[in-house]
């Protein structure tokens, strides 16, 4: 999503705004929220860049989920390995981390640049760090995209093991 906002701060004393707008396209959710500040500026979630491929967690809670995606060369992909790898892979948004926040819309999202992206397959799934202050069984989407067309969408409900099943694309 791409886009501009403006606060005239000279109107705003007067007519100070808040609150937030949501904009949902193809399941994928983007908040702006606006505060009484008067300064010109606003908050605005982020779901994650997109480029030759990508993939993208969400779920609904303050639970600290990870996503792990395993390049064609084995090179895994996380919190622990963020990147860019040598193929220039990288974990951008990691949502609710250590319990942190929450996030109103918690994200986890890993892309390739476009033109960088290797060939071949990926796997990939989400973990439970930790549950934080929700339940250890949230539900979760897991969404594949390839530019900005969503190619493959898995959702289901974490296992009270941790980990959701282990998916494969072949970009």
């Amino acid at each position: 999503m791409t886009g501009s906002a403006e606060i005239d701060t000279a109107i705003c004393p007067n007519y100070p705004i808040s609150g937030s707008v949501t904009i949902t396209k193809d399941g994928d959710s983007q908040t702006i929220n606006f505060t009484n500040s008067c300064d010109g500026t606003f908050e605005g979630g982020s779901q994650g860049q997109t480029g030759d491929v990508s993939f993208r967690l969400t779920w609904s809670g303050p639970q600290d989920l990870d996503l792990y995606v395993k390049e064609p060369d084995g090179t895994t992909i996380y919190y622990g390995n963020r990147g860019p790898t040598a193929t220039r892979g990288q974990l951008d948004v990691d949502s609710n981390a250590g319990c942190s926040g929450p996030d109103q819309s918690p994200t986890e999202n890993i892309f390739w640049p476009v033109g960088e992206a290797p060939h071949g397959s990926y796997e990939f799934y989400a973990r439970r760090w930790s549950a934080c202050t929700g339940t250890s069984t949230p539900s979760y989407t897991l969404r594949v995209f390839e530019g900005e067309t969503v190619v493959k969408t898995y959702t289901g409900t974490m296992p009270e093991g941790g980990e959701t099943p282990r998916y494969l694309h072949v970009y």
